[in-house]
């Protein structure tokens, strides 16, 4: 990657094997069209997923991001037009509501139904990245429910990811469709490098 790129789109430590997997299935046509990150707050989910983005858009993908073609720049800006990134954490939503999926009143400019109905402006992948999607209400009329209908008939190409801590939140419907992946927590080795090369000296003495 370059500097550049790298400032934006973080490597996932610990998961690099998982995501080059992903990519494997990509490459193979093989790749399922709904994900599910689960694992641990701060292992390294979110990080996963837009790395994963970021290797099927990139234009020598799928696989590792190059960081230097217009693909992986427009990711690591965030400004990728076949990739929607829904993050409450930095939204400041405490609750996901149900114009995020699917339009309505307060919806952002981009909702998932939408944003997946639509053709690949570049010609490959369209992607959703979905953070924290516990936090997604269900019953009638609620973000979960409109979430079914949209994953009732993928088109061609898409791709859904959504990471949680808290699947057990989440309906028994959303998990049976999805591809459930397991990210693990660091081991102590890692997370001990990472503390340190993030400037943490104190924490990572104390472990």
């Amino acid at each position: 990657m370059s500097s550049e790129a790298a400032l934006a789109l973080e490597v996932p430590r610990g998961h690099e094997e998982l995501v080059r997997g992903l990519w494997r299935a990509a490459r193979a046509r093989k790749l399922a069209h709904f994900l599910l990150l689960r694992g641990p707050d701060g292992c390294g989910k979110w990080l996963a997923a837009r790395w994963l983005a970021a290797g099927l858009l990139c234009a020598r993908g799928p696989g590792e991001p190059c960081g230097a073609c217009g693909p992986c720049r427009r990711v690591a800006a965030g400004s990728h037009a076949d990739l929607l990134e829904l993050d409450p954490l930095r939204a400041e939503v405490e609750r996901i509501p149900v114009a995020w999926v699917s339009g309505g009143e307060d919806a952002p400019r981009e909702f998932i139904e939408s944003f997946l109905a639509l053709k690949s402006a570049e010609g490959g992948w369209r992607i959703v990245l979905l953070r924290e999607a516990a936090r997604m209400a269900h019953g009638q009329n609620h973000a979960q429910n409109a979430l079914l209908k949209t994953l009732e008939e993928p088109a061609p190409g898409t791709l859904l990811v959504l990471e949680t801590a808290r699947p057990d939140r989440l309906l028994p419907t959303i998990l049976s469709r999805a591809l459930v992946i397991e990210c693990a927590a660091p081991g102590l080795e890692l997370t001990r490098e990472l503390l340190s090369a993030r400037g943490h000296a104190g924490a990572e003495a104390a472990l």
